[in-house]
């Protein structure tokens, strides 16, 4: 998979792996405050986008942010409720890039991400 653009401002591009749409990501695991950041491209015209991650111990919240890296601090939406399992829902998604990252609320361990959009 390419890797996404670089940032303006930032020296790297983000270390986002580009995910495939409705298939689980699992494993995903981290210290607190760890990120782990996954990238999806949406079509023009889909709807119905969502991010979901479910599974594992620990707690790891859900940030999400279109065109650019989500952090804890800059993003667009996000869950955080307790354990790993966070909802984003986008009922009308941009085309383009949604980044989205796993953040560690507290130390966390296999936690499966999967981000799904209703294509055109």
């Amino acid at each position: 998979a390419a890797a996404p653009p670089a940032l303006p401002g930032g020296p790297d591009p983000p270390t986002a792996t580009v995910q495939t749409n409705n298939v689980a990501v699992g494993g995903n695991t981290g210290a607190k405050d760890a990120v782990v950041q996954y990238a999806l491209v949406v079509p023009a015209g889909a709807r119905n986008l969502s991010f979901i991650s479910f599974g594992g111990s620990g707690n790891a919240d859900v940030y999400v942010k279109f065109g650019s890296a989500a952090t804890a601090t800059n993003y667009d939406l996000r869950s955080a409720r307790p354990g790993n399992n966070e909802v984003v829902n986008i009922a009308a998604p941009q085309a383009g890039t949604y980044y989205v990252s796993l953040v560690g609320k507290t130390k966390f361990a296999n936690a499966s991400l999967r981000g799904t959009c209703t294509a055109p």
